[in-house]
């Protein structure tokens, strides 16, 4: 009867590929061959956070562990965290080990840190033509430097990024999806982005802080925002783009222009005072959420959506009960005919716990985190 052993190698990788980390660990330890096997999964990823006590024995380990098994190549997923919290002396091991790390990981397909954006500036000889993945928290004007290093870039997200005067220098990136969020990004740097990206699939911008300078909030101009866009209007699928509290009137805010044009398009999340209802939406939407929706103004919106022959999902936000009893009231009537999601707004940008469905009549627990 033929047993593990005799099994191919391509078989124990798809085993290997279904096991959790503690199984494949544990096998490893049975044999040689099974921890030549198991090896590419074990040292696939790596996490470390730098303000623990023994991060430095943490990453000389893992350095040593790829280089006797001459495992680097098997290294996809590497990630630094609370860089920020470290001392001046451990801030230097690091200068002086990534040097030796780095030759050895020639295959990192996703990078993560978290926190001092000079963090960056020692990435220079990091082996990135084949990085596809890099999230970066407070990472600061050092990445727009760096970023044309990056040929094969396909995910770009920022959170908590501080970037008064972006430079680009660089066009034609290879960049598909950025998630933003928490940045203090203004209309001309998110359009000097949208521009240098070459096939543009998936734009979000969340939770925009106001200016530092000023210290007051400077709402988007979504016109600019749709003109930017326009080169990307074959390619792009979803487009979410919040806004920060402004008190700019409604016949007074820039809105974005057609998205008719825009046959690819699937997900749309603007503010409601951004929507232009004259204006038709592409055939391809099945989903739209709509933030800071005012009573006054939402049964227009609403109409406007539901009448929309492929809409299946609608999501906004609502300042008072009124919202919600309309809703029933319009689809007990047969004219919309929808799942409406109505989320109470939230100021503090924590996301709600519980979302009204007018077809259920009922609040429903989102169970959506907090972070």
């Amino acid at each position: 009867m033929a047993g593990l052993y005799d099994l191919p190698l391509k078989i124990l990788t798809m085993i290997f590929q279904i096991l959790p980390f503690s199984a494949i660990l544990s096998t490893c330890l049975v044999s040689r061959y099974l921890h030549a096997a198991s090896l590419p999964f074990l040292v696939s990823s790596f996490h470390v956070e730098c303000k623990t006590l023994r991060f430095q024995r943490r990453l000389q380990s893992f350095l040593e562990t790829i280089i006797r098994n001459n495992a680097g190549q098997y290294v996809k997923s590497v990630s630094f965290d609370r860089i920020e919290e470290i001392l001046p002396r451990e801030f230097i091991y690091l200068h002086k080990f990534l040097p030796q790390l780095s030759p050895q990981l020639p295959n990192i397909r996703q990078l993560a840190i978290s926190g001092d954006f000079y963090f960056l500036s020692m990435l220079s000889d990091f082996p990135f033509q084949h990085l596809e993945e890099l999230h970066c928290v407070e990472s600061g004007p050092a990445i727009w430097r760096i970023i044309h290093l990056l040929p094969r870039l396909s995910l770009l997200s920022l959170r908590k990024h501080y970037c008064n005067t972006l430079q680009l220098p660089a066009t034609n990136l290879p960049i598909k999806r950025i998630l933003l969020d928490e940045c203090n990004l203004d209309t001309e740097s998110l359009c000097m982005i949208i521009r240098s990206c070459k096939y543009l699939v998936s734009l979000q911008y969340h939770h925009p802080l106001s200016c530092p300078i000023f210290g007051t909030s400077i709402p988007l101009n979504s016109r600019n925002i749709h003109t930017a866009l326009l080169i990307h209007k074959q390619s792009l699928k979803e487009l979410i783009v919040e806004d920060c509290e402004n008190n700019v009137a409604q016949n007074e805010t820039p809105k974005y222009g057609s998205f008719e044009d825009f046959p690819a398009l699937n997900k749309l999340g603007v503010e409601c005072n951004a929507l232009d209802t004259q204006l038709p939406l592409p055939p391809s939407v099945r989903s739209v959420v709509i933030r800071r929706c005012d009573s006054a103004i939402a049964p227009d919106i609403i109409s406007y959506l539901g009448r929309h022959p492929t809409v299946e999902l609608i999501q906004f936000n609502y300042m008072d009960g009124g919202i919600g009893r309309f809703i029933q009231h319009q689809q007990d009537l047969g004219i919309i005919r929808k799942d409406i999601q109505v989320e109470p707004v939230n100021h503090d940008r924590t996301p709600s716990e519980y979302v009204y469905h007018t077809r259920r009549r009922s609040w429903q627990s989102r169970n959506i985190s907090s972070d």
